[in-house]
């Protein structure tokens, strides 16, 4: 029986794939700052803080701003 990966890990895996194209694409390497324009709930955030970048991230929306302070409390160097 083969297994499936849920609709948000898949979603999860893509985001942090990317996250790791657009570093290297970029020579961006742990230590460098980042902007984020639209972080929505942080889970790309959390991809390029985990890959030793410093973080801000720009959220439009209140109820994201929330969702994303709150999924990355416990993280280090990010602001929102």
């Amino acid at each position: 029986m083969r297994s499936r990966l849920s609709t948000t890990a898949a979603v999860r895996l893509i985001l942090t794939n990317s996250s790791t194209k657009l570093v290297r694409s970029q020579g961006s390497g742990s230590g460098d700052h980042v902007l984020e324009v639209g972080c929505g709930s942080g889970q790309l955030t959390r991809g390029l803080l985990a890959r030793g970048l410093h973080v801000t991230a720009l959220e439009p929306g209140k109820s994201l701003i929330t969702l994303a302070r709150q999924n990355l409390e416990v993280l280090e160097r990010w602001n929102l």
